[in-house]
């Protein structure tokens, strides 16, 4: 019994269910052929043989055919990897020499800052040594100063007392010369009140000039120490550069370490394309071998079969006289096999309409594949979308909480700041006042040389109040300059947070589009396996891969996720207080910023779209 299996080769093929047993394989030739006809029994084991044999050998062609490219593909590799070898060498060599003009050049660099730091310490030490004498002299000669004043006031009071005491003596003891006397006395007293004020305007001058110097000196011990804190801040930014360089060099020599290493691997990787191609040049010449032994058996089989074929013809010519005795048995073979063919045709014709039928049922059943794919894919979109909007949501919240804490600190920093600079102002016009009751009063004090001492304490109280009054300036001043570095302080802090603001969004972002090419990654398997199906031709239903494996392969396929377009972010720093003033650079940066990344946010959804 035969069994019709198609055959990859021709789908007219047979071949036999049950083989024959050994006996009759083993059987001599002649007693295997048809006494008729000629034709032998087994002639379908012996065309399969055939089939077999020359199946192998044109593999074998086939593989030696292209044994040739492979070498040369093998050899052009070798050749690239050798020039990369090189390569390699040559860019080890040049960052090794990069490496030691980095190290000469920090080398260089850290000599000349502790040569620059030594030259401005010294100076900072001699200016500042030089500033604390001027200020010690000039504190000496203030309280010398003082000293004069205090005892210039005394000798003004005591004389004023001693002129008092003579008038009132001489007005009890003398009524005679009364007129004279007061003339005289009155001349005096002019005189001692004029001595006084010039006396008083004098030392008022010296401590005018002496308070200037010292305020001379002490900007100039103010501009010595701002000359120190640039030395420092230079010394500083120089052991900064001395880190980078150092850094640098590290990096430079972990990169020769590293070319190091892939020179090495470049050279076993070389060596061992060398070993295999060693191999393959063997592989090539066993299978020359065996490809001349393959020839030359069919050779031998040919020979063979043309001497059974001169032995078929003559044992044809010496059955001519029975072939006309027996052609009506060969008429009945003739039908028997013209029936047999069309037997085989019309079930080859079935074959056919079958296999007409396959692709449809593979349509089908990728339909049906697709539309789960679709509905998982729209599944998982959606829980996606779904964690998307949640966590930016989230992070939202967390930045205008952030944001808002911001914005309290620097008001309540600012209104802080705007009171003390109102109760300083508040301190000096109150000190400005009492200087101008004093001086109107100074000026308005009277003639008569009973009060010159109160003149002179109401003197001595206007000097206190100018110093207060001065005092009062000097702690205004600072109080601006503090008042301006919180408002500096403040603006910074806003920078920072627009900053962190910025990096959080663009992270997020960033996340978003990891995820999306991990997905679009993920994806591409299942795209070329689809598109691998549609390619082939329709196979068999038999060889069909079952449907366990085909919904596992599906599970395997993760959708594709199309990110939804971004909401446009709020400026954080668009609205600012009204005692925020300097931020307003800040905020318009963040919001040419936001525009920015607006725009980018818009462009990587659409390309999210065309994906």
């Amino acid at each position: 019994p035969m069994s019709q299996e198609a055959s990859p080769s021709s789908p007219l093929a047979y071949r036999p269910q049950h083989p024959l047993p050994e006996e009759l394989r083993e059987m001599p030739r002649d007693d295997t052929v048809c006494k008729f006809c000629g034709v032998s029994y087994l002639i379908h084991s012996e065309m399969k043989a055939l089939e077999a044999r020359m199946q192998q050998a044109l593999a074998e062609l086939e593989h030696y055919r292209g044994a040739v490219e492979r070498e040369k593909r093998l050899a052009e590799r070798l050749a690239a990897v050798e020039a990369e070898l090189a390569a390699e060498r040559e860019r080890r060599e040049a960052l090794t020499a990069e490496a030691a003009a980095a190290a000469e050049e920090v080398a260089r660099s850290e000599a000349a800052r502790r040569e620059a730091e030594a030259v401005r310490c010294a100076d900072l030490a001699k200016s500042a040594a030089g500033a604390n004498e001027a200020a010690r002299l000039l504190r000496a000669e203030l309280a010398e100063l003082r000293a004069l004043a205090q005892a210039a006031r005394d000798s003004t009071l005591a004389a004023c007392q001693e002129v008092s005491n003579k008038v009132a003596g001489s007005l009890a003891d003398m009524d005679r010369g009364q007129q004279a006397r007061v003339a005289e006395l009155s001349s005096q007293m002019e005189a001692a009140r004029g001595q006084a004020s010039v006396d008083r305007e004098a030392a008022a001058a010296e401590v005018a000039a002496k308070a200037q110097e010292l305020q001379r000196l002490t900007e100039q011990l103010d501009d010595a120490r701002e000359k120190q804190r640039q030395a420092e801040a230079g010394a500083e930014a120089l052991e900064t550069e001395n880190t980078r360089l150092q850094s640098e060099l590290s990096d430079a020599r972990s990169k020769a370490s590293g070319l190091q290493k892939s020179a090495s691997e470049a050279a076993s990787v070389q060596a061992e394309l060398r070993d295999r191609l060693q191999e393959r040049q063997s592989a090539v010449e066993s299978l020359q071998a065996r490809l001349d032994e393959a020839l030359a058996r069919q050779r031998q089989a040919e020979s063979s079969s043309s001497h059974s074929l001169d032995k078929l013809r003559q044992r044809s010519e010496a059955a001519e006289a029975k072939v006309e005795q027996l052609s009506a048995e060969r008429e009945m073979m003739i039908k028997a096999h013209q029936a047999r063919i069309e037997q085989l045709k019309d079930s080859y014709k079935n074959r056919l309409i079958e296999a007409d039928g396959w692709p449809a049922k593979l349509e089908q059943q990728l339909s049906e594949e697709r539309q789960r794919s679709e509905a998982a894919q729209r599944e998982l979109r959606d829980r996606l979308e779904a964690d998307w909007r949640a966590e930016r949501a989230i992070q939202k919240e967390k930045n205008d909480e952030l944001l808002r804490r911001a914005r309290q600190e620097a008001e309540a920093e600012a209104d802080r700041l705007r009171r003390g600079v109102e109760a300083t102002e508040r301190r000096a016009s109150e000190a400005e006042r009492r200087v101008r009751a004093a001086e109107a009063a100074a000026e308005a004090a009277g003639t008569a040389a009973e009060r010159r001492a109160g003149e002179a304490a109401r003197a001595a109280e206007a000097a206190r109040s100018a110093e207060a009054a001065r005092a009062a300036a000097a702690e205004r001043q600072r109080l601006e300059a503090a008042l301006s570095q919180a408002q500096e302080e403040v603006r910074m802090l806003q920078e920072t947070v627009r900053r962190e603001c910025e990096e959080r969004f663009e992270l997020t972002e960033a996340l978003g589009q990891a995820r999306q090419q991990l997905l679009s990654l993920r994806l591409q398997p299942g795209l070329a396996e689809a598109a691998e199906l549609r390619q082939q031709p329709p196979k068999p239903p038999a060889k069909l891969p079952p449907a366990e494996h085909q919904q596992q392969q599906q599970q395997h396929q993760p959708p594709q996720q199309q990110q939804p377009p971004k909401q446009p972010r709020q400026n954080a720093w668009s609205t600012s207080s009204r005692h925020q003033t300097p931020s307003s650079s800040s905020s318009t940066v963040s919001a040419a910023s936001s525009s920015r990344r607006r725009d980018s946010i818009g462009s990587g959804g659409g390309a999210t779209q065309d994906i």
